[in-house]
């Protein structure tokens, strides 16, 4: 019965402090936590919008080869081929380049894992947009069409 024995403006003055020192807590707390979101948010913006951008890259050059290929199966003229064929070259090197790019960034092991399924699935649509290239331009269109299938 400690606080029996306190007259009123003392507990008053007591409980009061508590409160203060409580309130100062919290705010510290409060920033502590502030502060890891701003760092969350930091590595967002500079590691996942960087790899976001460079995948937009990679899909982008994605639908470039796509295109090419479609034109190079739709057109009988060499020019027009052998044009298409440095679209594709260019769009390659492109992403390449985004892909190294994405190589260069720090990962987690699911990250890693990420990454190995897009280079072998990048590596998969070589082989097969290399067979259609290859049919085409040994003027067998037909079969080339029927191996994009």
């Amino acid at each position: 019965m400690f606080l029996n024995q306190l007259s009123i403006r003392l507990r008053l003055g007591l409980a009061f402090g508590v409160l203060v020192l409580l309130s100062i807590a919290s705010g510290v707390l409060s920033l502590r936590e502030l502060g890891r979101t701003q760092d969350r948010l930091e590595d967002v913006v500079t590691h996942n919008n960087v790899i976001i951008e460079h995948m937009n890259d990679l899909s982008s050059g994605l639908q470039v080869v796509t295109r090419a290929i479609a034109s190079i199966l739709l057109t009988e003229e060499k020019a027009e081929q052998e044009a298409q064929m440095g679209v594709i070259a260019a769009a390659r090197e492109s992403y390449a380049k985004s892909m190294k790019a994405i190589d260069a960034l720090p990962a987690t092991a699911a990250g890693m894992a990420i990454r190995a399924r897009v280079a072998e699935g990048f590596s998969q649509a070589r082989a097969a947009n290399k067979k259609v290239l290859d049919l085409a331009q040994a003027g067998q269109i037909a079969e080339a069409r029927a191996a994009l299938r």
